[in-house]
């Protein structure tokens, strides 16, 4: 093969080597978008158990106010001072 030919081969080795680095940056972006994507919905699903969490527990804590109001105030004779 003569210099010219050499060339033009070596040319196309390298076009052939960048498309094949091309397309794995496109896989390499679709596999990075996806995970993206994955992570969005696994922090709105956060969020979401976060607030069903909040208000369950407001739930309780209401109803446990609730519930002590209606109590009559009860003193134990041990808490008093002096008592052993």
């Amino acid at each position: 093969m003569n210099e010219g030919m050499e060339n033009l081969k070596e040319i196309d080795d390298l076009e052939e080597e960048l498309k094949l680095h091309k397309y794995e940056v496109k896989l390499l972006k679709e596999e990075n978008l996806k995970l993206m994507k994955e992570l969005d919905l696994e922090r709105e699903n956060h969020q979401l158990t976060q607030l069903r969490y909040d208000n369950v527990k407001n739930a309780i804590n209401k109803e446990v106010d609730r519930l002590n109001k209606g109590r009559p105030a009860v003193e134990i004779p041990a808490d008093k001072k002096g008592d052993k």
